[in-house]
């Protein structure tokens, strides 16, 4: 996700079909999130913006962080 960016804010997840599978699987994608995902919360704290997933993700310390996620 942080590679790709996106030109709005948003809180939907973009992984590009070529991390998804090969060599460099992303990350989220590992981790069960599939593109399209729309992050809710972050360890119970609301997200309205990937600005809100990238803080969530590196202020956690390398800790585990639970993500809330709504999918079609």
């Amino acid at each position: 996700m942080n590679m790709v960016g996106f030109q709005a804010e948003t809180n939907r997840i973009s992984i590009p079909a070529y991390l998804q599978s090969g060599d460099y699987v992303s990350a989220a994608y590992t981790a069960g999130m599939r593109d399209g995902d729309v992050v809710t919360a972050i360890n119970g704290s609301s997200v309205t913006s990937f600005t809100d997933i990238q803080n969530g993700v590196v202020f956690s310390e390398g800790k585990p962080v639970v993500v809330t996620v709504n999918r079609e």
